[in-house]
């Protein structure tokens, strides 16, 4: 559990300083006026990351530490909050991602997708 935990951390750490350029950029990209296709894209990207972050954090890294600090508690709770991490990330993916989620929405209508296609025609209705 303790490797999960300083694992976590770690990497909650290093997503810090990637964070603030992303901040940092957003508003360059707005003061000069770069595309708002290119700004959206930049902030879901972020969202996405900031998110998947802060799931890991809530389902993962403190149940263990809760675990850690008290090991009498039972785990059962815990356990099925690290299982449904995975589901949880799905579910921002989805969230965020328009082309990912247009795409599964394809394949379940057996439909054909093409992201290329997709990108063509969002551009050619701004």
């Amino acid at each position: 559990r303790m490797t999960r935990v300083i694992g976590s951390c770690a990497c909650a750490v290093v997503y810090i300083p990637i964070f603030i350029r992303i901040y940092q950029n957003i508003h360059v990209m707005s003061r000069a006026q770069v595309s708002s296709n290119s700004t959206k894209k930049l902030l879901r990207t972020t969202t996405t990351v900031v998110l998947i972050t802060l799931n890991t954090i809530l389902l993962f890294t403190l149940p263990d530490i809760i675990l850690l600090v008290n090991p009498k508690t039972t785990s059962n709770f815990f356990y099925i909050l690290n299982l449904n991490k995975g589901v949880v990330n799905l579910v921002i993916f989805f969230a965020t991602q328009t082309t990912l989620r247009e795409a599964t929405y394809a394949f379940i209508k057996c439909k054909k997708y093409s992201v290329a296609r997709a990108s063509v025609s969002k551009m050619s209705k701004m």
